[in-house]
């Protein structure tokens, strides 16, 4: 299985998505199809703390220190949500 980097938004901000897609880089179609099946999960499939943590670290690229600070959690607290959604992500992206 190839694992590739889908950027969701078009601004070069990247999330993690792993898929089954041999190349993402040569289907538009697939690769949209992804971006919107990703939007929708971190929407709908994580809950608020693992959204906001998601959102913090890859869209506005702070550190899971930073995170931890501005929203009263600790760095393990973050970590852990932070890995949690991914895996949800994976999981939702290798089902498509």
């Amino acid at each position: 299985m190839r694992h590739s980097l889908v950027n969701l938004d078009g601004k070069n901000r990247d999330l993690i998505a792993y898929s089954n897609f041999s190349d993402l880089s040569t289907n538009k179609g697939d690769i949209d199809k992804m971006k919107q099946i990703l939007r929708s999960a971190i929407i709908n499939e994580l809950t608020i703390r693992q959204r906001e943590c998601i959102t913090m670290y890859y869209y506005e690229k702070k550190k899971m220190k930073t995170i931890a600070k501005e929203l009263s959690l600790s760095v393990p607290t973050v970590s852990k949500h932070i890995k949690v959604a991914e895996q949800k992500l994976k999981n939702i992206a290798n089902y498509y």
